[in-house]
């Protein structure tokens, strides 16, 4: 996030360990996004639940990012993290 200037993120991420371990400074992403960039897990893009930025929180409808699946992300990191600019996104994912 430093290396690309971005401060902050919309978060949804699938793993028991708190992002705050990783240095990631976040948003939850349970409904809208906020913020100019989203970053989504694999498991919870694709409709595997999970707790979500390890919190207690699971995500109760499979299709809760299904609007992302039809953006093409800004970067894949490591084959499990989805990033997108939402900027110019569909105002359905938004």
């Amino acid at each position: 996030m430093n290396s690309n200037n971005i401060e902050r993120v919309d978060l949804a991420y699938s793993g028991r360990v708190p992002p705050e371990v990783y240095g990631v400074s976040y948003d939850h992403l349970i409904q809208a996004t906020r913020l100019r960039y989203a970053v989504i897990s694999s498991n919870l893009l694709w409709g595997r639940m999970y707790f979500i930025n390890g919190t207690e929180y699971w995500p109760q409808d499979r299709n809760t990012y299904i609007a992302f699946r039809e953006l093409k992300p800004l970067k894949v990191i490591g084959h499990t993290l989805y990033v997108y600019d939402m900027k110019n996104a569909t105002r359905a994912v938004q």
